[in-house]
């Protein structure tokens, strides 16, 4: 049975014809809009993928509507397709920026670009000795216990130590708190090193009363 594409009630799909020639088994197809072409396409239904092609309808621009919203330019264009007298409409919004907005989103997207870079090297700088201590400092000796039973997490540790070693940065500081302050981390190396920094600290103070 030779799948073809025709319509019915308005809408393209597929059937084939009967042992007496009458038209059968109609089948909906599936149609989606290509807007960098601009062209329909319509896809057989489920199942007949591999007995029929699919069926391209050229598109064509018949409406374009501008309305401004957050300063931006917004553009909605309005597409149609005719197929054995079947008419097919899709619309599209996007934005339509002057050149002199173009060049603002331009200069504004390389800001944005140079801030996280700066966020990267300062988290790149901040060294798992002093994430335990700043560790240390905030929660105490017991943070050691908490660790060591599970109470504690150390990658909520780390994050909220982090946080205020870059908060003296100031706008970049947040920035790179808006990263992933723990890409790259090893975070058992980092409970590592918060027993090592107490026991470091311990000695330490041991040597004061000696």
């Amino acid at each position: 049975m030779e799948k073809f594409w025709t319509t019915k009630d308005g809408i393209i799909g597929t059937a084939h014809r009967s042992r007496d020639g009458k038209v059968v088994d109609f089948r909906p197809g599936e149609v989606e809009f290509q807007y960098n072409q601009p062209a329909f396409i319509v896809r057989p239904p489920k199942g007949q993928e591999k007995t029929i092609d699919l069926l391209w309808v050229g598109g064509e621009a018949i409406r374009r509507v501008a309305h401004t919203r957050l300063d931006d330019d917004i553009v909605e264009d309005t597409y149609e397709g005719t197929w054995e007298g079947v008419v097919l409409s899709a619309s599209w919004r996007h934005y339509s920026a002057s050149p002199q907005k173009a060049e603002e989103y331009r200069k504004k997207r390389e800001a944005e670009e140079q801030e996280r870079a700066r966020g990267w090297e300062i988290l790149a700088t901040i060294s798992e000795k002093e994430i335990a201590s700043k560790i240390l400092e905030h929660g105490g000796q017991k943070v050691v216990g908490k660790l060591r039973s599970g109470r504690a997490d150390i990658g909520t540790l780390a994050k909220s130590a982090i946080h205020d070693l870059v908060a003296p940065h100031g706008e970049v500081g947040i920035m790179a708190w808006a990263l992933e302050p723990l890409r790259g981390r090893d975070l058992e190396a980092l409970e590592e090193a918060v027993f090592a920094e107490e026991a470091h600290l311990r000695e330490e103070r041991k040597k004061k009363f000696v």
